[in-house]
């Protein structure tokens, strides 16, 4: 008994009460659970699960334009996908570089085993006339071969889209379950995205998970986090976001390409940063 409330405060101290208050309301039957179920419960379900494919599409950009040819002397470039939920950030990045597949090494991280489980299965739905479904159509213009199956099903009298990962996509990504605010991963990476996941912890939980992202990047790694967010409730997180350096992370200034100017300055709404 002691050791599980020591493990709850432990996750509590990480997430804050917000969260763990939520997903008791949430999920009210939890309280019912076996101790050791409750606490598995909350570990893996306090965090939202929710994400799409081409989220945060600047991050991507940045990636193909500034990221990897900072890394064109590298036979090899290893990516990793931490809090990748139920797998759509790390099949973005793929399918945006499948011509460069044999040189790019892609991980997949997350704490839920349920969440690695959907990934692997590679399936997907999505609103047929979604951001989703647009860009899987121009993925399918530009590759034109089978990197996936798209059909349309009804789901209780509405009409999906339904995308199924081929064996090709799904055998150059290992999707692997890790707890990144415990330990660092198993092994470096040139390229670690962390996105959406920050956010949800206090102050001393993002400490914790930075550090253990500094000893699980190579020496000039790149670290990818959200774009800055507009909501008013997350000024101090994104103001804490601003200097990283006291943790070993430097913000990179951001210049994109788009498709009707060049060098657009995006420093201030991206939260890219390299290892010191």
């Amino acid at each position: 008994m002691e050791n599980i409330n020591s493990e709850i405060d432990k996750i509590k101290e990480l997430l804050g009460d917000e969260w763990i208050t939520r997903t008791y309301k949430i999920h009210s039957k939890i309280q019912n659970l076996p101790l050791q179920d409750r606490l598995a419960f909350i570990r893996n379900q306090s965090i939202p699960n929710l994400t799409l494919f081409n989220r945060h599409e600047e991050l991507f950009d940045a990636l193909e334009q500034i990221i990897i040819p900072s890394l064109k002397d590298r036979d090899l470039i290893s990516i990793a996908s931490v809090g990748c939920s139920t797998g759509q950030e790390p099949y973005t990045i793929l399918l945006q570089h499948w011509n460069d597949r044999n040189h790019l090494k892609i991980e997949a991280y997350d704490i839920n085993s349920n969440n690695i489980e959907k990934a692997i299965d590679g399936k997907y739905c999505m609103d047929q006339f979604g951001s989703e479904a647009d860009w899987f159509a121009k993925i399918k213009k530009d590759y034109k071969n089978n990197l996936f199956k798209a059909e349309k099903v009804n789901i209780s009298n509405f009409l999906y889209l339904r995308i199924t990962m081929s064996y090709a996509l799904k055998d150059h990504i290992d999707f692997k379950v890790h707890n990144i605010s415990t330990s660092p991963l198993p092994e470096k990476f040139d390229i670690i995205f962390l996105v959406n996941v920050l956010l949800h912890y206090t102050q001393k939980g993002r400490e914790i998970i930075l550090s253990n992202i500094y000893n699980s990047l190579h020496k000039s790694g790149w670290l990818v986090c959200e774009t800055r967010i507009p909501y008013t409730n997350s000024a101090d997180y994104t103001k804490w976001m601003t200097n990283l350096e006291h943790l070993g992370f430097k913000k990179q200034k951001i210049f994109l390409d788009n498709w009707h100017m060049k060098g657009i300055d995006r420093t201030y709404y991206n939260q890219i940063y390299t290892k010191i």
